[in-house]
């Protein structure tokens, strides 16, 4: 009993910090997302249908499953964890599987060397194919600022969610790769962590999508741009994201590409220290998605944005409206750029994120 009560109050004292340290921290609410990397490449085995002629194909991951092909030729997967197939057992076969953190294994079946030689052949060219890339999305959107000294919005909440049915029923993004934080999950802590669970998640054949829909601001006299969180206090920086924290999560997330949309007041500052802006030079789509990019795509430079956003509007409209295969998000850009011009007071603005790590590449929407 003595032991028992021992435990009982360490427990009791163990909370009792917990909730002290809480409190020191403001009440603010901070979610830690302890994720381990997957690293871990699915399986393939391939065994004898007895009588039949053929072989059964059945390939697994814990994670799901993203791409699956068969002689080179793709086959339908709805990201489950489990795929099966049965295939002539008198013929060679080749088997690739990607699963939905980008880990790829190619495998091969020869009749002639029996069943149990199907051996694991290395494939890096693979992981960097714009056929087998996964898409990842982290979705902001702040509008309850009530008691925080910013006036509360309308639309951030619902722009945000339009944004992730958009991805899902047009282009390749899994709704499991999506982490959506909505008003007081989106604190300071909120947002990043979710960065600290992207950066421990994301492949090297992955493509990241952020986006942030609150309120920003500039800071003229420490030329500093910040996103406001739930939760911030006006006049207290320390409850802001400074924009300098989302370039060194972008810098230091593993993706082969990212691509952050901000549709807030201020959303230019990220480009600031900023380099030459993006070329529209025709490539190869290949080509492109072979170069890494960490570019932005911004309402505004650093005026003030209405609650109700034009630059919304139509961004999601020419992604609905969209019919090509691949699109480059940069011409996703130039689709709509004059139009958001021609009916509001503000300029949008796209180019690369400084000091990220971009290269020559562009993100590339890529439709189901």
């Amino acid at each position: 009993m003595k032991t028992l009560s021992l435990i009982f109050l360490l427990a009791v004292l163990l909370v009792m910090s917990s909730i002290e340290a809480t409190a020191q921290m403001g009440n603010e609410v901070v979610i830690n997302l302890n994720l381990e990397k997957d690293v871990t490449r699915p399986t393939v085995e391939i065994t004898t249908i007895e009588n039949t002629g053929q072989v059964r194909v059945q390939v697994r991951d814990e994670g799901g499953i993203d791409t699956v092909w068969i002689d080179q030729i793709p086959q339908t997967v709805n990201h489950a964890q489990l795929f099966v197939d049965s295939l002539d057992a008198y013929q060679n076969h080749s088997v690739r599987v990607v699963d939905r953190r980008g880990n790829t294994i190619n495998q091969e079946y020869f009749p002639s060397r029996g069943f149990s030689s199907v051996s694991y052949i290395p494939d890096l060219t693979s992981r960097k194919s714009i056929s087998q890339a996964v898409y990842h999305a982290l979705i902001i959107g702040v509008e309850d600022y009530q008691g925080t000294g910013f006036a509360s919005l309308k639309y951030p909440v619902d722009n945000a969610r339009d944004l992730r049915e958009v991805l899902i029923n047009y282009y390749k993004f899994s709704p499991s790769n999506i982490m959506m934080l909505e008003d007081s999950m989106a604190t300071r802590g909120g947002i990043e962590g979710a960065f600290d669970a992207l950066r421990a998640q994301v492949g090297e054949n992955s493509n990241v999508l952020v986006f942030f829909a609150g309120h920003g601001q500039w800071d003229e006299v420490s030329q500093t741009g910040f996103w406001i969180p739930s939760g911030a206090k006006k006049g207290r920086r320390s409850t802001y994201v400074r924009i300098s924290a989302i370039q060194d999560y972008v810098r230091e997330t593993n993706s082969q590409h990212t691509l952050v949309v901000v549709d807030a007041c201020s959303s230019g500052s990220i480009f600031k220290s900023r380099g030459p802006g993006i070329e529209n030079i025709p490539r190869d789509v290949q080509q492109l998605y072979a170069d890494k990019s960490r570019v932005a795509m911004t309402s505004a430079n650093l005026e003030e944005v209405p609650d109700k956003s034009i630059f919304m509007e139509f961004l999601l409209k020419e992604l609905e409206q969209n019919q090509n295969k691949y699109l480059r998000a940069n011409s996703l850009f130039s689709r709509f750029e004059a139009k958001v011009i021609h009916n509001s007071r503000i300029t949008p603005h796209f180019e690369p994120i400084p000091e990220s790590g971009h290269e020559l590449g562009d993100f590339i929407f890529t439709r189901q």
